[in-house]
């Protein structure tokens, strides 16, 4: 059965579960519970972490719905809240995190794995990924979030919690790197407008439009 707030926008969404309204909140339990823990899987195999996170987060949101302020981005309210949640109990997880340290974070080619593969071989794909594993985790995250997610910038910098600059700054280094580690690629030769076209000059796209 069909929620009722598959067509109501954000906001209202938003507004009858902070007033209590449970099937609000199934609602946003249903269509972001997923997507959260495909989120969590980027920074931790721990299963158990992540699904116990996800659980406290909803648990205290629910508990917490009348305190809560208001949001037109659903999502990215939860992205924010559920990646200071993860980071908060890996820390105490691991007793011998620094203060200062971050969840690893990794990203693979997925969708776009699955593009690349139906039109080149195996070679140029390992070379992207290999490409990608060796970025920074704040550029990976970037990455997710805006070609995953397709999250503006503004809105990534919202949930990492770091400046618009910032955001710019890792992006522009990762694309950079991107195409240093392409170029000395054994694999480079058969790199021609298919697989760079794919994935560089779609981020172009991205950053300029």
């Amino acid at each position: 059965m069909q929620s009722r707030f598959l067509h109501i926008d954000d906001t209202k969404t938003w507004d009858a579960f902070r007033e209590g309204n449970q099937a609000a909140f199934e609602y946003i339990y249903q269509v972001y519970f997923q997507t959260l823990y495909n989120y969590g899987k980027k920074f931790s195999k721990d299963d158990a972490l992540i699904g116990d996170t996800l659980q406290q987060l909803f648990t205290e949101l629910w508990q917490k719905r009348k305190k809560l302020g208001a949001t037109d981005q659903i999502k990215n309210y939860l992205y924010k809240s559920f990646r200071r949640a993860l980071l908060r109990n890996q820390k105490k997880q691991d007793k011998n995190a620094s203060e200062g340290s971050a969840l690893s974070f990794g990203i693979s080619l997925s969708y776009e794995a699955q593009v690349i593969q139906q039109q080149h071989d195996r070679e140029q794909m390992e070379a992207l990924q290999q490409a990608i594993s060796q970025l920074t985790e704040k550029q990976r995250e970037v990455i997710y979030f805006k070609f995953y997610d397709g999250l503006s910038y503004a809105e990534i910098s919202e949930i990492m919690e770091i400046s618009s600059a910032q955001v710019y700054d890792f992006m522009y280094k990762a694309l950079g790197a991107l195409r240093k580690k392409v170029k000395k690629s054994e694999a480079y030769s058969i790199f021609t407008s298919s697989t760079i076209t794919f994935f560089l000059i779609y981020t172009l796209l991205s950053i300029f439009l």
